[in-house]
């Protein structure tokens, strides 16, 4: 194939494709490739294609350090050309920042982005987050009212939907959309779609007290497994945790442990507070998470410290990382205080200790 847009719109539409499946292996495939035929074609969209697809591959694979450095080199790579395509790799980190924790991260990378199906799953999980409840149900339904009523490209906004309207209590609601969101993927097998047609189903159980609850989550922590999508996963695993606790604590405290032992591992600060106080009240002593020096801070707070440590200042290390001056501001403040340093020269003088600065 010669045709360079040709070429353009195969790995678009390809690494599309793995990331709607979840498809980690072919994603990692597919980018070997793309990159090879980039650097051999002098065709930096497709790098840029490759690196916001497998972005978001990685975020749900739960290997966040790949998905930000491919992120961070995809918004990078738009900026350089085709501005407009940004708000795709944008959006994608801002969902990396919301399983992270970092809501306030996550609000300002959304900030001026048209509302459209990249963007509409972390705005709605960052306004339900919020307590924003009907301002998230604005976002979904809005949005899906623009998409094929049966593609499966719907599923994920149709889960979140029924994770709101069972947040505003509105079960009935909540049922249709698991109704429609079966019918969605009624004669596909894959992994991610069973589990979560599974996840849904066990929460409206759940709500309802059904035991049939148990069996759900059960599906669901396991299919997502199998999918290499180990958040889903463990949030399944506290779910069914929930259910079983009044009648099999023991099995709810071994379950809940896994959970926690995964948002550790993850450094999903979003759910660690939920899975220690499912076991405390489950009679279990958790252990506290945290940690000294450079492993007690977060991956956007190291690299700000590396930063620190060569000498930038503020509004540089704000162009550098595409984040805000006050966000920075923030992330200085606490790597001073997770460190005990006084300023940001002794930071930039740990960071050079540390051989962060040499980098």
């Amino acid at each position: 194939m010669d045709d360079l847009f040709v070429i353009e719109e195969i790995f678009c539409q390809m690494f599309s494709a793995c990331e709607r499946a979840h498809d980690v292996a072919r994603a990692e495939q597919w980018l070997r490739v793309g990159e090879a035929v980039a650097a051999q074609r002098n065709l930096p969209a497709v790098v840029a294609y490759c690196h916001t697809h497998f972005g978001g591959v990685m975020t749900a694979a739960g290997r966040w350090p790949e998905a930000d450095a491919a992120l961070t080199d995809g918004i990078r790579l738009w900026a350089l050309g085709r501005r407009a395509l940004k708000a795709g790799a944008l959006a994608r980190m801002a969902d990396l920042r919301i399983r992270q924790g970092r809501l306030e991260e996550a609000d300002q990378l959304l900030d001026g982005l048209s509302l459209d199906e990249d963007c509409a799953r972390p705005l709605a999980t960052l306004l339900l987050e919020q307590g924003q409840v009907q301002r998230a149900r604005e976002v979904l339904e809005r949005t899906l009212g623009r998409m094929e009523p049966t593609s499966t490209s719907t599923v994920p906004l149709l889960a979140l939907l029924v994770d709101v309207h069972l947040a505003a209590g509105n079960v009935d609601q909540a049922e249709q959309t698991v109704a429609t969101l079966e019918a969605c993927t009624a004669g596909h097998d894959a992994l991610y779609l069973t589990a979560v047609r599974a996840f849904t189903r066990g929460r409206l159980a759940a709500v309802s007290g059904d035991p049939a609850a148990r069996g759900w989550f059960r599906v669901a922590v396991d299919g997502y497994a199998d999918a290499q999508l180990p958040l889903e996963s463990a949030c399944s695993q506290l779910e069914l945790a929930e259910v079983l606790a009044n009648d099999l604590p023991d099995v709810a405290r071994a379950e809940a442990k896994a959970a926690l032992d995964c948002f550790v591992r993850l450094q999903a600060t979003r759910y660690i507070d939920s899975a220690a106080a499912l076991l405390r009240s489950l009679g279990l002593r958790v252990a506290p998470t945290r940690t000294v020096g450079v492993a007690a801070l977060t991956s956007r707070e190291t690299e700000v410290l590396e930063l620190l440590g060569h000498g930038l200042s503020n509004p540089e290390i704000a162009e550098r990382l595409f984040i805000s001056r006050k966000t920075v501001e923030h992330h200085v403040a606490n790597v001073l205080s997770k460190l005990g340093l006084r300023s940001r020269s002794e930071a930039a003088a740990y960071a050079v200790r540390t051989n962060l600065g040499a980098k």
